[in-house]
């Protein structure tokens, strides 16, 4: 009741802060939803926080909602950045068994795909986007580009001028074409991570999903990367 109206809905209790803090423990240390509940529960009691917790109805709900447009901007401020972008496919559950014996139905799994782009420099994720397994990785292009890169950069037409000039084999060795090898290696890490599947099943949520995980990524990355270094061996 708000002013004597009565309005539809009920009434909003936990900030999205709160929600996005409980979704990235739920990815960080693997956890259902429903485990979730049960980890920030006894988080709070150990700390002698009275607080409630959201349930995990209310994580699985709220999850589509989150506005993710911006998570990844605080990284997103270098000039003359390096970006490359390149997309890996997720395993996205398909029907219960319940269905199956049902409706006699075949389990089959279904695919999503994650374009992801990153500063080469940095190896920070600064775009991202899920899609279904038909859209082609050029038609996200133009929208990484709009979020990311400069609009109005010639470099892209002096590279052609110089591939037609000098052969793309010199045109990739002299301007260190295969860096773009460093974002392939990020999905090896994503789903070393994380795994091949992706839990959400709608759209939204799945966006959600990829957007948390590329922001707990880009966190990993800015406490430290691994340092080698390569060994000889004399005879």
């Amino acid at each position: 009741n708000y002013n004597g109206k009565h309005s539809k809905g009920g009434k909003v209790i936990y900030s999205d802060v709160a929600i996005e803090l409980a979704l990235i423990l739920s990815y960080v240390y693997s956890l259902p939803l429903r485990q979730t509940e049960g980890f920030m529960s006894s988080l709070f009691q150990m700390n002698n926080l009275q607080l409630t917790i959201p349930d995990y109805t209310t994580l699985c709900r709220r999850k589509k909602t989150l506005d993710m447009s911006k998570k990844l901007r605080k990284w997103n401020r270098t000039e003359n950045l390096v970006f490359a972008i390149d997309a890996s496919g997720l395993k996205c559950s398909g029907e219960k068994e319940w269905t199956q014996s049902q409706y006699r139905r075949t389990r089959r799994r279904k695919f999503i795909k994650i374009h992801v782009g990153i500063n080469l420099n940095t190896r920070h994720i600064l775009f991202n986007k899920s899609t279904t397994s038909r859209i082609s990785d050029i038609s996200v292009l133009p929208e990484a580009i709009n979020n990311v890169a400069d609009k109005h950069t010639h470099q892209r037409n002096e590279a052609i001028e110089y591939i037609e000039e000098h052969r793309k084999s010199r045109w990739k060795r002299e301007f260190n074409y295969h860096q773009r090898a460093l974002v392939e290696n990020l999905f090896s890490r994503w789903k070393t991570i994380y795994g091949e599947n992706i839990r959400s099943k709608s759209s939204e949520a799945q966006q959600t999903e990829v957007t948390l995980k590329s922001f707990i990524l880009n966190k990993m990355t800015d406490l430290g990367m691994p340092e080698w270094k390569r060994i000889y061996f004399l005879n």
